[in-house]
């Protein structure tokens, strides 16, 4: 459709998919609706990157559980594999990477249920499959190589921090008689968090 005199505009049925390519080429004899040849470059072209990161919940920098789940879109469906092969944690303290598992359909959907946001059309639901320890820095890596259904791959590796939450602790206070002794009944009893 033309958006304005000068400019012709077209609307995609869909998004395109990680990794895919388009081409437009222009019909010979192509002319504008005032009858006057459409000149210049016939052949245009362009592409969606591969898959990579668009948006990640909880958002990098933030605090994590130390069971964390992973809402990623990823710009279309990730092959399952590949997400268990190219994409893992890191947390300090640990010597190794930590694996990441795809969360079953039925937590998968329990979750997204619960979230906000665009994830696109099959964000990935992902968890590390060890519990990261408390207070640590930790890393959701996407690995270079991670594939999408349609292939394509992601061309560079990329690191998002978080900080895993602290242990919940309570303290608990009260006046006693002597060091040792049971707290008085007659005084207050403090708890702090």
């Amino acid at each position: 459709r033309w958006v304005d005199p000068r400019t012709w505009a077209w609307q995609l049925a869909q998004p395109l998919a990680a990794g895919e390519r388009c081409e437009f080429l222009l019909r010979p004899g192509q002319v504008a609706l005032n009858g006057e040849a459409v000149t210049g470059k016939g052949r245009f072209e362009f592409f969606a990157a591969g898959p990579w990161p668009r948006a990640i919940q909880p958002r990098p920098g933030g605090a994590v559980d130390e069971e964390q789940a992973f809402i990623i879109n990823g710009g279309g469906a990730i092959k399952p594999a590949s997400a268990e092969k190219d994409i893992w944690c890191e947390a300090d303290g640990v010597g190794n990477r930590i694996a990441v598992r795809l969360l079953p359909e039925a937590q998968r959907r329990e979750i997204l249920s619960h979230v906000h946001g665009n994830f696109g059309p099959a964000p990935l639901v992902v968890a590390c499959t060890e519990r990261l320890p408390p207070g640590a820095k930790m890393k959701l890596v996407w690995g270079k190589g991670v594939e999408a259904a349609n292939g394509a791959k992601s061309e560079k590796q990329e690191s998002f921090v978080y900080t895993v939450r602290e242990p919940f602790r309570a303290k608990l206070s009260c006046e006693r008689e002597k060091a040792g002794a049971p707290c008085s009944p007659l005084s207050a009893i403090n708890v702090e968090f």
